[in-house]
């Protein structure tokens, strides 16, 4: 009975012991294969940078996936895939070609990027039938990006279009003051 008990104790801890390192082995390479080091992301961002600021649209399908979504506060509607982003880096830089993006900080967590950023240009191009004002503007905003195989999946902007339409003299008119 006691050589039965000491083989079915062995036979427990062995299997307990298979157990924790097969799940230690297969938590490590999920890990290690999502996490971004500093390096790639500081790549990623800088080939963003390139492809906002000089237009370098051929740039985008490295680095830029084809399931990609953007979500922008305030925004009606997503961008969706190299296409639709390739249409937004067309359009921000139509209408400032002076269209400019520093990185301010950034921040990497498992396979996420947090960048703070600067954005400044010249308006000079049509906007939904408004004429250009020839101000300049200069905003802050912050990107938090997926990252999947070394590409952005998924980007969720935040920035003051606000603060952008008071730079370019838009003026804001409480409701009941409008008709006056």
């Amino acid at each position: 009975m006691k050589q039965e008990n000491s083989s079915l104790s062995k036979f427990i801890y062995g299997a307990a012991f298979l157990f924790i390192m097969c799940s230690i082995t297969f938590y490590s390479l999920g890990q290690g294969s999502n996490n971004l080091t500093m390096e790639e992301a500081e790549a990623l961002v800088e080939k963003d940078m390139k492809v906002y600021n000089e237009g370098r649209l051929d740039l985008a399908e490295e680095y830029i996936a084809e399931n990609y979504v953007e979500h922008t506060a305030g925004y009606p509607e997503d961008v969706k895939g190299i296409e639709g982003f390739k249409k937004q880096v067309r359009y921000w830089r139509n209408h400032y070609p002076d269209f400019n993006v520093t990185k301010e900080e950034l921040i990497v967590k498992d396979n996420r990027i947090v960048w703070r950023w600067t954005m400044t240009g010249t308006d000079k191009g049509t906007n939904r039938e408004v004429p250009p004002t020839g101000k300049k503007i200069n905003v802050e905003g912050v990107g938090i990006i997926q990252v999947a195989n070394g590409k952005f999946v998924e980007r969720l902007m935040y920035f003051n279009e606000l603060s952008i339409l008071k730079q370019l003299g838009y003026k804001i008119i409480p409701p009941d003051q409008q008709n006056e």
